[in-house]
């Protein structure tokens, strides 16, 4: 901090922003408070106005003497508290009882709130496990009508598959019939011709059995 004539400088602290509220310590001791200005980041020197002296302090009368009157040496020392004749220490005074009560009653006050608060808890969490109960009991029974109806139509499956098992078993068989019956007739009726010179032909039928 350097002075001149009229200003002083100061440097603004870190974490210090626009706005924020200064006390500083002038050279000639007077204390100041001021914002600071904006564009004055942290680490730049301000240019703050020298302030009037203070006003000289009286200065303290030398025949003045700095012992207190024996009036006030007599009030000035704390003393012990004061025996009675029997040389008994004096009983203290009795502490206030009208925080008890006070606090007595506050705890009340949470015992009260507390229990209540966890009766509703409780009773929130009961009614919330019956609905679930009821609603697993649901879907357990959705459960046993989907297994019943999976299980016929697995028995349906199996119904179709052996028809389908069936029926591929059966083609081969009509197919050699066929041709048999083809070969059968094509050759009775190639040797024979009818009035109008037309030869019966039976075209041979080809069956194919197709895959599933």
């Amino acid at each position: 901090m350097s002075s001149s004539a009229k200003f002083f400088q100061i440097k603004v602290p870190e974490g210090v922003t626009a706005g924020t509220q200064l006390q500083v310590r002038s050279p000639n001791g007077v204390d100041l408070i001021f914002s600071v200005p904006p564009n004055c980041p942290p680490g730049s020197l301000l240019r703050v106005p020298m302030p009037d002296d203070p006003p000289a302090k009286p200065q303290a009368n030398p025949q003045a003497s700095s012992t207190p009157p024996p009036a006030q040496q007599q009030q000035t020392p704390s003393l012990p508290a004061s025996r009675p004749p029997g040389g008994a220490p004096a009983a203290a005074a009795p502490a206030s009882s009208s925080a008890a009560p006070a606090d007595n009653k506050e705890k009340e006050q949470v015992v009260a709130y507390t229990t209540k608060a966890l009766s509703t808890l409780h009773t929130t969490l009961t009614k919330k496990k019956d609905e679930l109960k009821d609603e697993c009991s649901k879907l357990d029974d959705e459960i046993e009508e989907l297994k019943k109806k999976l299980d016929a139509l697995n028995k349906k499956r199996q119904e179709k598959k052996g028809e389908y098992e069936d029926i591929i078993n059966e083609l081969p068989k009509i197919e050699e019939m066929g041709q048999k019956f083809s070969r059968m007739f094509s050759s009775s009726y190639r040797d024979n011709d009818d009035d109008d010179g037309d030869d019966l032909r039976l075209e041979e039928t080809s069956f194919q059995c197709a895959d599933w």
